[in-house]
């Protein structure tokens, strides 16, 4: 579910009281008289009052520090306690990649792979602040290039747009292939990969954005991990398999001339090898290893319904330094 809420909470001083006040009451109820649902409303109530209390808690500190700040809250669907670190770690890192990829589609210039520029990701990178008690929230605050004078104008704010009209069309996969060709292939490989390792520990993510002095205000858009299946199956059929000349930019990691093969590192843990075309022999020759360049390459991709995946192959075909 995605929403685009202009929230009013009250100060967080006023919304404690009042929570304090009804778990105080409800406290002295027995405990079999609590559960039967008898004070059902009461419980949704409190559970409003404290969800109030996250979004005045979040735009009080986006006031203070005078920052746009971003969460991701999590919930688990199976009611356990803890989430592994290494998911969380694993989610952070995603989540990086993926905003620099919406980004990089909202400035136009979404490339399949290889390094974004670094004009798009001073925009979209995200500093992690200390966690928020209570419930499982990454708090992280846009970076300093990010506060622009009108912050719906910002390249990160224009990111965010995006990803609302990812999360809008839920697990619609008709709609979701209309999405994908909006913000091209990066953006929807993060996408499912975002949702795959949630769908893994069966949570959901709300990412919430609060901006200070009223510019923006707040902002929210939920994830559910249940999307996972059609958002793979959306992607899988918005591909066209066939033959593709991709400009990368990446690190020369290996050069074999006498097997005519190479291995371009692009960052953030993605690298290609493949062929070189036999014309291009001299020229890798005089290339350095560890440099960057910008490659021309030929993909070939082909599915394979057994394995139910691409097969992809290289070949470069053009090598000049960056």
């Amino acid at each position: 579910m995605t929403s685009n809420n202009h929230l009013e909470p009250r100060p967080a001083h006023v919304v404690r009281e009042e929570i304090g006040d009804l778990e105080a009451y409800l406290h002295g109820i027995p405990e079999g008289i609590r559960s039967s649902g008898a004070f059902a409303a009461y419980e949704s109530r409190l559970k409003g009052l404290k969800d109030e209390l996250y979004w005045s808690e979040l735009g009080a500190e986006a006031e203070k520090r005078n920052e746009s700040l971003m969460d991701l809250r999590l919930h688990n669907s199976r009611d356990v306690a803890t989430v592994p670190p290494t998911m969380l770690g694993e989610l952070l890192k995603k989540w990086q990649r993926f905003y620099d990829a919406l980004g990089q589609s909202a400035k136009g210039e979404a490339t399949p792979r290889g390094f974004i520029a670094r004009d798009i990701t001073k925009q979209t990178q995200l500093g992690v602040l200390a966690t928020p008690p209570g419930s499982f929230v990454v708090r992280m605050v846009l970076q300093p290039e990010q506060q622009a004078i009108d912050p719906s104008e910002s390249l990160a704010f224009r990111a965010y747009g995006l990803l609302q009209g990812l999360a809008a069309v839920g697990d619609d996969s008709a709609q979701l292939r209309a999405e994908y060709q909006k913000v091209q292939a990066r953006v929807a490989s993060h996408y499912v990969d975002i949702l795959q390792l949630l769908d893994g520990e069966h949570l959901d993510v709300d990412v919430n954005l609060a901006t200070p002095g009223g510019a923006v205000g707040f902002e929210h858009t939920g994830i559910s991990h249940s999307w996972a299946a059609s958002a793979q199956s959306a992607f899988t059929d918005s591909i066209e398999f066939e033959e593709n000349e991709l400009a990368l930019v990446g690190l020369l990691s290996g050069a074999n001339l006498r097997r005519l093969t190479f291995e371009l590192d692009l960052g953030q843990d993605d690298a290609i090898k493949g062929d070189i075309f036999p014309d291009l022999q001299t020229r890798v020759d005089g290339a350095v290893i560890g440099a960057r360049y910008k490659a021309i390459v030929r993909e070939r991709v082909e599915f394979d319904k057994m394995q139910g995946r691409p097969n992809i192959s290289y070949v470069l075909i053009g090598l000049e330094p960056d």
